[in-house]
């Protein structure tokens, strides 16, 4: 693996426009392709056989009926220092922020 880089501008080239680099609202391919290159999920494809495996998630169990899932959050994910969090630096990842994209409402 390469060494990592922090800082800098990140250049994407596409042919198309999107509307929104916000991966829930994003209903276009181009949009989609951006954002999924800026944000990981709970759980990712695996691409080398297309399995299911944990990503920001620690592990995760889908009930039996298939209607509930329950992720457990992978402990030190913490957000990129910014301006937003208390004394600029960036906190740590709770099942909280999943709550507030995935069901704004609640």
């Amino acid at each position: 693996e390469g060494d990592r880089y922090y800082g800098g501008i990140f250049r994407y080239n596409e042919s198309g426009n999107f509307r929104t680099l916000y991966p829930h609202n994003s209903t276009e391919v181009v949009g989609h392709r951006i954002s999924h290159q800026l944000y990981e999920g709970l759980v990712r494809f695996n691409q080398e056989d297309l399995s299911i495996e944990a990503c920001l998630a620690e592990s995760y169990t889908i009930s039996e009926d298939g209607l509930t899932y329950t992720f457990k959050i992978r402990k030190g994910v913490l957000f990129h220092d910014d301006e937003c969090f208390e004394g600029g630096k960036g906190r740590e990842l709770t099942a909280n922020d999943f709550q507030t994209h995935l069901f704004p409402s609640n």
